[in-house]
């Protein structure tokens, strides 16, 4: 089981088109499920922020490996895909590099044998 989280700048003038493709996201939870299911996803949390003047997403992914999930999501086998896709090369600031985040995991032995059983 692996845990990355992303941090991405969103370019100021795409803002509109941000919240946009979060109300995307909301309306179509039934394909958003099918696709994270296909990557073998876990859990994918999404966190919209305001900061030093710009807009960031968090992403939190926990899947059974990480790379796999990026590749899936990469063919944009399914039309979530492909929005989320088109969302990314118009709206986030390539030019900024994430922070790596380092990781500090407490998780309930219950929930921990529910995950690794």
């Amino acid at each position: 089981m692996e845990r990355k989280l992303f941090k991405y700048r969103i370019l100021p003038e795409k803002v509109e088109q941000l919240h946009q493709w979060m109300q995307t996201l909301n309306s179509r939870k039934e394909e958003l499920l099918q696709t994270i299911e296909h990557e073998k996803v876990y859990i994918e949390n999404i966190f919209l922020s305001e900061e030093e003047g710009f807009h960031w997403l968090y992403f939190y992914m926990l899947a059974d490996d990480i790379e796999f999930a990026l590749e899936q999501y990469a063919k944009g086998i399914f039309e979530i895909d492909r929005i989320h896709l088109g969302f990314a090369k118009e709206c986030i600031d390539f030019d900024y590099t994430a922070p790596n985040f380092k990781e500090m995991v407490y998780i309930s032995r219950q929930t921990d044998r529910i995950i690794n059983d």
